[in-house]
């Protein structure tokens, strides 16, 4: 069941990928040519000094390139299925909604993952090359926390769309939008505490998913 709903979510969203898919390339290039334009102007000792006192990061741009996939993703998707009640049609199959909604959930979440990888590599290919091993590899920790954020975001739209009532629609914003905030991060050494929250934050934001779902499948108006 699994494999036919992803091969239908990849069919409605083909178009999509393939944008997103030129975004992310478009970022990792646009990276790496900022990258070697400065440190063929400026010598490398005073970039390491600016990111470490500074805590900037060279990868900055890979983060609204995740969080902007991850809320079009969501309304690629979702979009059509509440089109004519179509949801509400798939959950009448011999599967349970709840079987049907974490195939869709899945889906969503496996094309953030595979994009997440993606951008990732370039982050260590391109830091591996130009910084120190310190630098590169705390650059991944700061990934992760991006990767939760996205999957968050990606489920905070899709549950937002599928819900059936605007006023609860308004709920769930003023609800889940605050918690993003676990997500930011500033510094290139966050705890592992802090990267285990996030987390577990980014998969409780699923069960709002399926709450919204439940709602649309039983009508509720």
């Amino acid at each position: 069941m699994y494999r036919h709903v992803w091969v239908k979510e990849s069919i409605k969203t083909k178009r999509f990928l393939m944008a997103g898919a030129v975004l992310h390339l478009a970022v990792a290039i646009y990276t790496y040519l900022t990258l070697a334009k400065q440190f063929s102007q400026i010598r490398p000792v005073l970039l390491w000094h600016d990111l470490v006192e500074k805590h900037t990061f060279y990868f900055h741009w890979f983060e609204p390139a995740l969080y902007l996939f991850a809320v079009a993703l969501g309304l690629f998707q979702y979009l059509p299925e509440i089109d004519k009640k179509r949801f509400r049609l798939s959950c009448h199959l011999p599967v349970s909604e709840y079987r049907m909604t974490g195939a869709l959930v899945g889906f969503g979440i496996a094309v953030i993952t595979l994009v997440w990888c993606f951008d990732a590599l370039i982050v260590f290919a391109v830091g591996a090359y130009y910084y120190p091993v310190q630098v590169y590899q705390e650059a991944l920790v700061v990934m992760v926390f991006w990767y939760g954020g996205s999957v968050a975001t990606y489920c905070m739209v899709a549950a937002i769309t599928l819900e059936p009532r605007w006023r609860q629609r308004a709920k769930l914003l003023i609800l889940l939008l605050p918690s993003l905030s676990f997500f930011y991060v500033t510094v290139y050494n966050p705890s592992l505490s802090a990267v285990l929250l996030a987390l577990a934050v980014a998969v409780l934001y699923s069960f709002a998913v399926l709450y919204s779902a439940l709602r649309f499948r039983k009508g509720v108006q």
